[in-house]
């Protein structure tokens, strides 16, 4: 039985066209979602600190969450960390918390450590500094990003590094604007 080449063609045409569609891709969480669904990730707003309160340890500032970090894995990102200083020929890239600053040339003996802390909704942004007899904080921005557990976990398998991912890698691979 020889079939027509009508057939062939309509049924190779068929196939083509199925191989080709996009297909709808299913997400187990929202990326970028705004909703209070549990799922989204959340990104603040950059918020400046300008205002530090001083206690044993060095400076501390707090703000309030937005989102609820207890049902996910929170990172925190700081720029203009050394804009003030004069040489200070960077840009205002955002680096992760924690972060230890230790300069090589001009003051040998200064060390800054930056850390944060969660405390209930409340986010508390540490900096210790050692070395200099009257240390100022510096005013900087801040902005903390919340991924939902599951969602961290997924992210985490597929890149051990996530962790440590630089700030444009990390919102360009959640979709949030930087």
């Amino acid at each position: 039985m020889k079939i027509p080449w009508k057939y062939v063609a309509l049924l190779t045409a068929v196939v083509v066209v199925a191989c080709t569609k996009e297909w709808p891709a299913r997400k187990a969480a929202s990326l970028n979602g705004k909703g209070g669904d549990g799922n989204a990730v959340f990104a603040s707003e950059w918020t400046t600190i300008s205002k530090w309160k001083k206690d044993q340890k060095g400076f501390f500032a707090e703000q309030s969450l937005k989102s609820n970090a207890q049902k996910g894995k929170v990172l925190l990102f700081a720029r203009n960390l050394w804009a003030a200083d004069s040489g200070y020929n960077g840009d205002d890239m955002p680096l992760q918390l924690p972060l230890n600053f230790l300069p090589y040339n001009d003051q040998p003996g200064l060390t800054e450590t930056w850390q944060y802390e969660l405390q209930g909704n409340k986010l508390r942004v540490n900096l210790e500094v050692a070395g200099v007899e009257k240390a100022e904080p510096r005013e900087v921005a801040v902005r903390y990003v919340v991924i939902p557990d599951e969602m961290w976990q997924e992210l985490s398998v597929a890149n051990p590094d996530t962790a440590s991912m630089p700030y444009e890698d990390l919102v360009a691979k959640l979709d949030i604007k930087p």
